[in-house]
This record gives C-alpha cells, structure tokens and sequence, in this order.
C-alpha cells in the first residue's frame, strides 16, 4: 500500500523521507499529464520537489500529503502549457504576415492518451483521473466552460477514433 502521507517536512532528512516515499507516485502522475514524454515528465517532478524545497525554507507547509506535491504538479504543468501557448501565439505574429489567413495546423494521427495535443490530454486528465467538474477543469486551464466541454469532446471522439483504428488494425 502506498504511504500517501502527509509528511512532516521540516528539515533536510524529513524532505529526503518525503521525496523517497512519494516520487514513485508524483512521477507517474506527471507522465500522465506529459504524455510520457519523459524529459517533460523528470523536469515537471524536479520542480514540484524544488518547489517543497523552497518552500521549506521559506517557512512553508509542513505538513505535505500527495494531494498537494501533485495538485503542484498540475499547477506547474498547466502554467508551462500556458506559457507554451503565449510564446506559440508571439511567434505566429512573428512570422505570418497579418495578412495572411492563419497556419492550418495538420491533424495527427493518435494512439493513445498520449499521443493527444497536450490540452486535449490535461483535459482530459483533469476531468477523469483527477475527477475535477468541467467548471474546476475550464478554471485550471483558463477556459470558459463552453469551450472546456467542446475541448473534452474533440478529446474523447479522438480517443474513440484511436480506439477503432486501433481494433480495426
């Protein structure tokens, strides 16, 4: 059975217990939300650790369970999905004349969660791993709710299609 805490981190030797008995756990829920991209996945888990870190220095929570290192993790993800998203924006200004219709965007073929865009996959991880309501996950991504529900349909009829490319191969 898994130790799901809350540890009592207060120094070094307590942070080192905490980390031992969680990261199992905090790394498999980060390569959910990555895709399994591992390098994605090693960097989200190093900063949701550097974060308990600073945080202990600071004089932070000391009581930490896995609910806060991978609500930590959510959070980190979806704020570098949001910078991703800003930067993908700038730099289509950038390069594409205002005059120019927008870059269509090739459709990918995808096997599996994750071979999913990655909003489409947080989304859908949000609402059925983490169990959040369509509200708690459009809060989380910064959507409205309208678009967080279209969001979670193109997700899960790309799902299905996978699934009957899948079992039709």
């Amino acid at each position: 059975m898994v130790d799901t805490g809350p540890w009592t981190v207060t120094d070094e030797a307590s942070l080192v217990a905490c980390y031992d008995q969680s990261v199992a756990h905090v790394y498999r829920y980060a390569s959910r939300l990555t895709g399994n991209d591992r390098a994605r996945t090693d960097d989200l888990v190093q900063d949701v650790y550097l974060g308990l870190v600073r945080s202990t220095r600071e004089g932070g929570p000391t009581s930490v369970g896995l609910g806060w290192l991978c609500t930590s993790a959510r959070h980190r993800f979806l704020d570098r999905l949001r910078g991703e998203a800003r930067e993908e924006r700038r730099l289509r200004l950038i390069v594409s004349p205002v005059d120019e219709a927008p870059i269509e965007v090739a459709e990918v073929a995808v096997s599996g969660l994750a071979e999913l865009p990655d909003r489409e996959r947080v989304a859908l991880v949000l609402r059925y791993l983490d169990d959040l309501s369509v509200p708690e996950v459009a809060e989380a991504m910064g959507l409205s709710v309208h678009a967080t529900e279209s969001l979670l349909a193109r997700a899960r009829r790309r799902m299905r299609n996978q699934e009957v490319r899948d079992a039709g191969s």
